[in-house]
């Protein structure tokens, strides 16, 4: 199906530029959108090219379910997993949403387009007053087509005495687009295990410099003082020739273990929000 669908324009904004909207100003905002792919309709025109077949399951006497012989046909209504059109539909969804109610959520639609990479939404303001109407005009926003938000997190006490009234559930340790956040200490920090564990318990090979190396998520460029003597190390066996599975050599192997033995400081590194 993917062969016969078009992607679409990139409609997304770019990850560090989200992340460094929500550390622009005081008061931090953090929401998403629960199964957001799946919230999305399918035009009854286009649902013809979702059918597949499945066997027809029934009852029986004992209170579970038997597969018949009928195979039967089904259609998707929402959006199945998996489409490469995916990210385009939801992008489009959202901002189309922004354009048709721009006159009656101002704030919100100004917001939205720029501040939404995929189903999470991050933006900040420089006070209390402006956060809660960003929180009362999203939610209002997307109600409008029935969209449940979740993961509610912020740094601001009036916002969160506001959520504890109705009765939503907050969280202070969260992610903003896959960096942990913590809304008590208003920091930023890395988790060192999304690295280290990668981490081989043999012999290092050229392959694990790779697989370390590629691990490290840093959109914002905070690591890359560490993650370029890995580069280092990375380009070091290519330039030896080493192959895929070959145990490194004793030099860059000191210099592998020498740096692989301090990953785990990552996470004594708390940066302000």
């Amino acid at each position: 199906m993917n062969d016969s669908l078009e992607l679409g324009p990139k409609l997304l904004p770019e990850i560090p530029s989200v992340i460094l909207r929500f550390r622009l100003y005081q008061c931090g905002i953090l929401e998403d959108v629960s199964q957001a792919f799946q919230q999305i309709t399918l035009d009854p025109a286009d649902r013809d090219l979702t059918r597949f077949l499945w066997y027809r399951v029934e009852p029986n006497n004992q209170g579970s379910y038997y597969t018949t012989d009928d195979v039967i046909t089904y259609r998707f209504t929402r959006r199945p997993f998996g489409l490469t059109c995916s990210p385009f539909l939801l992008s489009a969804t959202i901002r189309t949403l922004a354009t048709m109610y721009h006159d009656t959520y101002p704030t919100a639609c100004a917001l939205i387009d720029k501040s939404t990479y995929m189903e999470d939404f991050a933006s900040s303001v420089a006070h209390d007053n402006d956060i809660v109407t960003i929180f009362f005009e999203v939610t209002s926003l997307v109600n409008t087509i029935h969209l449940p938000m979740c993961k509610w997190a912020t740094n601001t006490t009036h916002l969160r005495d506001i959520w504890w009234t109705q009765g939503l559930p907050l969280q202070t340790e969260t992610q903003v687009l896959g960096i942990d956040c913590d809304t008590q200490s208003e920091t930023i920090h890395i988790d060192h295990t999304d690295i280290t564990r990668a981490l081989p318990e043999r012999p290092a090979t050229k392959r694990h410099v790779l697989q370390v190396t590629s691990s490290f998520y840093d959109p914002l460029g905070m690591l890359s003082p560490v993650a370029i003597i890995g580069k280092l190390i990375s380009q070091d066996t290519w330039t030896e020739g080493l192959a895929w599975n070959e145990i490194l050599p004793q030099d860059i192997a000191a210099k592998w273990l020498s740096w692989t033995s301090q990953l785990q400081l990552f996470s004594d590194l708390h940066v302000p929000r």
